[in-house]
């Protein structure tokens, strides 16, 4: 900027000259934020546009998005965003159905790839709404784009693909399978012909969702996360399970949602089979839970990641968990049960295997039945009378059903827990975050309050006064709460 000024001799004035009204509004109009702006050094520029563009993700075929924008401010903003490759290579968003709405999409996609430099950037790739025709022809339009997209394959980091037919496939993914970059891969196809991708060196993390995951090549063996999603039948979604494990020994995280198909006892248990590193489970197979042996578990959630219609499913979950943990003999920091029916003495055992537990979350979605509740109550008593969960730190329970009139747990016994908890330096609870759904949320206010003596909530006061995080939040379907 001050080559500028330099450069302007009309602002120069010597020692002897005082300015003249007219000098000073010429120099004030050079000065407004809107000039100095238009002069900034290019290098500049391009940290304040990688600052400015918060999301990761540029849609290529939305002209409003991202740096297309900042360049529109006068012609030196337009030349540094375009020569700035890093504000370009991020994830591009090709959403084949809003091409269809372009004047020149194979342009606007070219011309996003060439700013991109030799740097890597990644691929979400959607197909149009269904019953738009896609043509399979490669001079057709989006086999132009895909041809385009292909050509930079090397680039590629990341890789989503969201129901794209295959013949988008065909064109877009190289027959050699070689994405030398490719870090992670998520798969989302109603239907899957033969895929490969085992010269991926670099590739770590895997998301799977579709009809025939044996049709998809992966190098399992160096996968450290792998999440899959409804790709296995009920009566044997735990050898299935087992099998993805056992070719695949450096997997630290490993989610497996089933959908409907979950463990009933129908079959047999598989062999129980020992996983050295895996450290992170998500899993709602009951029948899985009751094969594996993590012997450096950390964390585990019992919890399906998908909309099912049978929440009694995880009747079963906790005897499944008693039995992961008693054979793992691991050191468990994590623990979270959605929708799992808490039988009080089960919910007990569970908890005494797991001493070291920092972080407990209990989360419903369907309805909670009574087991439950004593089985909530039974946790508050114990919680209260012996050291159990000593290194609890963090407390979460939510409930997304409008029966918190029923849920009997929340008492003077559990505020009392509560208050231990938060005095004791030896326990170290430091915060508990309550969530509870009501259809009416001055009716489940005035219920809860009169379960509670007047101490209880002076305790609550004090607790909070203490500096213990705790929040104990009441809401309704229309987005309504009440803090306690």
């Amino acid at each position: 900027m001050s080559e500028c000024l330099a450069d302007d001799q009309s602002f120069t004035l010597s020692a002897q000259e005082s300015p003249t009204e007219e000098d000073v509004a010429e120099w004030e109009s050079f000065t407004t934020p809107q000039t100095l702006a238009r002069h900034l050094p290019s290098e500049m520029l391009q940290e304040i546009f990688l600052c400015l563009l918060s999301d990761d993700v540029l849609d290529v075929f939305n002209i409003e998005d991202g740096p297309r924008v900042a360049g529109r401010v006068c012609r030196s903003w337009r030349t540094a965003s375009s020569r700035c490759a890093r504000v370009w290579a991020r994830t591009l968003l090709v959403n084949l159905g809003k091409a269809r709405l372009c004047r020149n999409p194979t342009e606007m996609l070219r011309d996003v790839l060439s700013r991109t430099g030799a740097l890597d950037f990644g691929i979400i790739l959607r197909d149009p709404i269904p019953g738009d025709p896609i043509p399979g022809d490669d001079s057709g339009p989006f086999g132009r784009l895909m041809t385009l997209l292909a050509k930079r394959s090397l680039q590629w980091s990341t890789l989503t693909l969201n129901r794209v037919s295959p013949d988008v496939l065909r064109v877009l993914l190289p027959a050699s399978g070689r994405l030398p970059r490719l870090r992670q891969l998520d798969i989302r196809l109603s239907s899957v012909s033969d895929l490969s991708f085992e010269d991926c060196p670099l590739l770590r993390h895997v998301a799977f969702e579709c009809p025939e995951p044996s049709n998809v090549s992966l190098p399992y063996s160096q996968l450290t996360s792998f999440s899959s999603y409804n790709t296995y039948a009920a009566v044997d979604s735990p050898i299935r399970a087992l099998e993805i494990l056992r070719v695949s020994p450096n997997l630290v995280v490993f989610e497996t949602d089933p959908d409907q198909s979950y463990y009933v006892g129908s079959s047999p248990i598989p062999t129980s089979f020992i996983h050295e590193n895996l450290s992170n489970l998500i899993t709602c197979d009951m029948g899985l839970l009751q094969c594996l042996t993590l012997p450096n578990l950390e964390s585990l959630a019992v919890m399906s990641t998908r909309h099912t219609p049978f929440p009694s499913r995880l009747l079963n979950a906790l005897p499944a968990v008693v039995h992961l943990l008693e054979r793992s003999n691991c050191h468990l920091s994590r623990l979270l049960l959605h929708d799992c029916q808490l039988m009080p003495q089960m919910i007990k055992r569970v908890l005494s295997l797991v001493p070291g537990l920092s972080e407990l979350i209990i989360d419903f979605s369907t309805s909670v039945d009574n087991m439950t509740i004593m089985g909530m109550a039974a946790i508050s008593a114990k919680m209260h009378t012996v050291n159990l969960l000593p290194l609890l730190e963090c407390f979460v329970y939510r409930d997304s059903t409008p029966t918190v009139g029923a849920l009997l747990f929340f008492n003077d016994d559990f505020m009392a827990m509560l208050l231990k908890r938060s005095r004791s330096d030896q326990y170290g609870l430091g915060s508990i975050h309550i969530t509870l759904l009501a259809s009416d949320i001055a009716v489940a206010v005035e219920r809860i309050k009169g379960r509670l003596h007047s101490s209880s909530l002076e305790d609550l006061t004090e607790m909070r006064a203490s500096g213990l995080d705790i929040d104990i939040t009441l809401t309704n379907s229309d987005d309504l709460s009440y803090r306690l």
